[in-house]
Protein backbone atom coordinates (compact mmCIF):
# COMPACT_ATOMS: atom_id res chain seq x y z
CA UNK A 1 0.00 0.00 0.00
CA UNK A 2 1.18 3.68 -0.59
CA UNK A 3 1.91 5.74 2.38
CA UNK A 4 -0.93 8.90 2.70
CA UNK A 5 0.42 12.72 2.05
CA UNK A 6 -0.59 14.81 5.07
CA UNK A 7 0.60 17.82 3.72
CA UNK A 8 3.01 20.12 4.99
CA UNK A 9 3.27 21.46 8.86
CA UNK A 10 6.40 23.54 9.62
CA UNK A 11 8.20 22.99 6.09
CA UNK A 12 8.07 19.64 6.78
CA UNK A 13 6.76 17.06 4.36
CA UNK A 14 4.47 14.82 6.55
CA UNK A 15 3.29 11.63 5.42
CA UNK A 16 2.18 7.85 6.77
CA UNK A 17 2.12 4.37 5.99
CA UNK A 18 -1.22 2.25 6.39
CA UNK A 19 0.78 0.84 9.17
CA UNK A 20 0.89 3.98 11.29
CA UNK A 21 -3.07 3.92 11.36
CA UNK A 22 -3.21 0.21 12.61
CA UNK A 23 -0.52 1.14 15.11
CA UNK A 24 -2.75 3.82 16.68
CA UNK A 25 -5.14 2.20 16.35
CA UNK A 26 -4.00 -0.52 17.84
CA UNK A 27 -2.15 1.16 21.00
CA UNK A 28 -5.75 3.60 21.62
CA UNK A 29 -7.40 -0.47 22.04
CA UNK A 30 -4.09 -1.63 24.29
CA UNK A 31 -4.63 1.74 26.80
CA UNK A 32 -8.11 1.44 26.67
CA UNK A 33 -7.77 -2.46 27.31
CA UNK A 34 -4.97 -1.09 30.42
CA UNK A 35 -7.39 0.83 31.80
CA UNK A 36 -9.94 -1.82 32.10
CA UNK A 37 -8.14 -4.78 33.22
CA UNK A 38 -5.06 -3.00 35.17
CA UNK A 39 -6.51 0.09 36.89
CA UNK A 40 -10.25 -0.80 37.09
CA UNK A 41 -11.90 2.12 35.08
CA UNK A 42 -15.10 1.90 33.57
CA UNK A 43 -15.87 1.17 30.12
CA UNK A 44 -16.07 4.47 28.82
CA UNK A 45 -13.14 6.44 30.99
CA UNK A 46 -10.93 3.62 29.88
CA UNK A 47 -12.05 4.40 26.46
CA UNK A 48 -11.46 8.05 26.91
CA UNK A 49 -8.19 7.33 28.38
CA UNK A 50 -6.86 4.92 25.85
CA UNK A 51 -7.42 7.52 23.34
CA UNK A 52 -5.70 10.43 24.90
CA UNK A 53 -2.61 8.47 26.19
CA UNK A 54 -2.69 7.74 22.22
CA UNK A 55 -3.20 11.12 21.24
CA UNK A 56 -0.35 12.04 23.68
CA UNK A 57 1.88 9.64 22.22
CA UNK A 58 1.50 10.93 18.76
CA UNK A 59 2.04 14.24 20.10
CA UNK A 60 5.37 12.75 21.83
CA UNK A 61 6.40 11.66 18.48
CA UNK A 62 5.41 14.50 16.68
CA UNK A 63 7.96 16.31 18.92
CA UNK A 64 10.36 13.89 19.17
CA UNK A 65 11.17 14.76 15.64
CA UNK A 66 10.52 18.71 16.31
CA UNK A 67 13.94 18.12 18.15
CA UNK A 68 15.62 16.31 15.66
CA UNK A 69 14.08 19.43 12.94
CA UNK A 70 15.10 21.94 15.05
CA UNK A 71 18.96 20.22 15.46
CA UNK A 72 19.31 19.59 11.40
CA UNK A 73 18.27 23.31 10.79
CA UNK A 74 20.96 24.52 13.16
CA UNK A 75 24.04 22.28 11.12
CA UNK A 76 22.22 23.93 7.94
CA UNK A 77 21.26 20.53 6.87
CA UNK A 78 17.54 20.35 8.07
CA UNK A 79 14.61 17.64 7.99
CA UNK A 80 12.61 17.68 4.61
CA UNK A 81 9.95 15.17 6.21
CA UNK A 82 8.51 13.04 8.73
CA UNK A 83 7.14 9.66 7.95
CA UNK A 84 4.55 7.84 10.41
CA UNK A 85 5.03 4.27 10.25
CA UNK A 86 3.14 1.65 13.12
CA UNK A 87 3.59 3.87 16.58
CA UNK A 88 6.64 5.69 15.57
CA UNK A 89 7.91 8.03 12.68
CA UNK A 90 11.08 8.51 10.68
CA UNK A 91 12.99 11.40 10.37
CA UNK A 92 13.12 12.42 6.22
CA UNK A 93 16.12 13.53 4.89
CA UNK A 94 16.99 14.69 1.08
CA UNK A 95 17.96 12.17 -1.10
CA UNK A 96 20.27 14.68 -3.23
CA UNK A 97 22.03 15.21 0.46
CA UNK A 98 25.71 15.82 0.39
CA UNK A 99 27.92 13.29 2.07
CA UNK A 100 28.27 15.00 5.71
CA UNK A 101 31.08 15.11 8.47
CA UNK A 102 29.90 12.13 11.30
CA UNK A 103 29.60 15.77 13.59
CA UNK A 104 26.57 16.37 11.88
CA UNK A 105 24.51 13.29 11.91
CA UNK A 106 25.77 13.13 15.79
CA UNK A 107 23.88 16.75 16.23
CA UNK A 108 20.89 15.79 14.01
CA UNK A 109 20.30 12.26 16.15
CA UNK A 110 20.73 13.74 19.14
CA UNK A 111 18.33 16.58 18.68
CA UNK A 112 15.14 14.25 19.66
CA UNK A 113 16.01 12.65 22.75
CA UNK A 114 17.32 15.83 24.01
CA UNK A 115 13.73 17.14 23.55
CA UNK A 116 12.15 14.45 24.28
CA UNK A 117 14.21 13.92 27.91
CA UNK A 118 12.63 18.01 28.85
CA UNK A 119 8.84 16.47 28.01
CA UNK A 120 9.44 13.80 30.51
CA UNK A 121 10.86 16.05 32.83
CA UNK A 122 7.64 18.17 32.16
CA UNK A 123 5.25 15.02 32.10
CA UNK A 124 6.88 14.13 35.78
CA UNK A 125 6.22 17.24 37.03
CA UNK A 126 2.76 17.32 35.66
CA UNK A 127 2.55 13.76 36.89
CA UNK A 128 3.11 14.87 40.26
CA UNK A 129 1.10 17.99 40.23
CA UNK A 130 -2.11 16.14 39.36
CA UNK A 131 -1.12 12.88 41.55
CA UNK A 132 -3.64 14.65 44.84
CA UNK A 133 -6.61 15.68 41.90
CA UNK A 134 -7.47 13.00 40.33
CA UNK A 135 -6.40 9.35 39.38
CA UNK A 136 -7.57 9.56 36.15
CA UNK A 137 -5.46 12.75 35.25
CA UNK A 138 -2.46 11.49 37.29
CA UNK A 139 -1.82 8.00 35.17
CA UNK A 140 -2.48 9.83 31.84
CA UNK A 141 0.38 11.79 32.92
CA UNK A 142 2.05 9.14 34.88
CA UNK A 143 1.82 7.12 30.75
CA UNK A 144 2.93 10.81 29.04
CA UNK A 145 6.38 10.73 31.53
CA UNK A 146 6.71 6.90 30.78
CA UNK A 147 6.37 7.22 27.43
CA UNK A 148 9.06 9.88 26.81
CA UNK A 149 11.24 8.39 29.04
CA UNK A 150 11.13 4.69 27.86
CA UNK A 151 10.46 5.24 24.26
CA UNK A 152 11.69 8.79 22.73
CA UNK A 153 14.33 9.08 25.30
CA UNK A 154 15.69 5.84 26.49
CA UNK A 155 14.36 3.67 23.80
CA UNK A 156 15.70 6.01 21.44
CA UNK A 157 19.33 5.64 22.12
CA UNK A 158 19.18 1.85 22.16
CA UNK A 159 21.01 1.21 19.16
CA UNK A 160 18.31 -1.00 17.70
CA UNK A 161 19.46 -0.21 13.48
CA UNK A 162 16.69 1.97 13.17
CA UNK A 163 17.17 4.58 16.18
CA UNK A 164 19.45 7.29 17.02
CA UNK A 165 21.36 5.14 19.46
CA UNK A 166 22.02 3.28 16.01
CA UNK A 167 22.95 6.67 14.66
CA UNK A 168 25.54 7.79 17.36
CA UNK A 169 27.23 4.75 17.39
CA UNK A 170 27.44 4.36 13.43
CA UNK A 171 29.38 8.29 13.36
CA UNK A 172 31.13 8.17 16.81
CA UNK A 173 34.22 6.63 15.72
CA UNK A 174 34.32 9.36 12.62
CA UNK A 175 34.73 12.41 15.33
CA UNK A 176 38.31 11.48 16.20
CA UNK A 177 38.86 11.94 12.09
CA UNK A 178 36.90 15.57 11.37
CA UNK A 179 37.70 15.51 7.58
CA UNK A 180 36.95 11.89 6.52
CA UNK A 181 33.28 11.39 5.03
CA UNK A 182 31.48 8.10 4.61
CA UNK A 183 29.75 8.15 1.14
CA UNK A 184 26.43 6.13 1.01
CA UNK A 185 26.84 2.99 -1.42
CA UNK A 186 24.23 4.38 -3.63
CA UNK A 187 26.10 7.67 -4.25
CA UNK A 188 29.06 5.34 -5.06
CA UNK A 189 27.29 3.15 -6.93
CA UNK A 190 26.14 6.30 -9.15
Amino acid sequence: MQRLKLGEVGRLQWEASPSAWIGWTLLWGLLSWCGVKLFKFQGRDAILGGFLGSVLHFLATIWHHWGHSRAAAITGFPMQGLRFWGVLATSVYPDDEPPLAAAIHIQRAVGGPLVSAALAALAGLLALLTRPLSRFWHLLASFFFWDNLLVFTLGALTPLGFTDGHTILRWLPQLTRPNLVITPLKQVRD
